[in-house]
């Protein structure tokens, strides 16, 4: 990652255990930005499948009712 690539040249003499820590370190902020942002992308999309099951149920009852209401007229 770029993030290794700037501490392997700025940290000098480190080991590579050295280097892989702090870089994770470092990127720890955004990995768990990027989960949350992962997670709240996943609650739209379930939100989204339950209103799509709610449409589709009232059209299904509007349905059964006009067919009703034709059917008294």
């Amino acid at each position: 990652s770029k993030q290794y690539l700037i501490n392997k040249a700025s940290m000098g003499k480190a080991t590579i255990n050295e280097i892989e820590s702090k870089t994770f370190i470092d990127v720890q902020n955004f990995k768990i930005d990027a989960d949350i942002a992962e997670a709240e992308l996943k609650a739209c999309k379930e939100r989204l499948d339950a209103i799509k099951i709610e449409i589709d149920t009232v059209r299904s009852m509007l349905s059964y009712l006009k067919s009703e209401y034709e059917r008294i007229e």
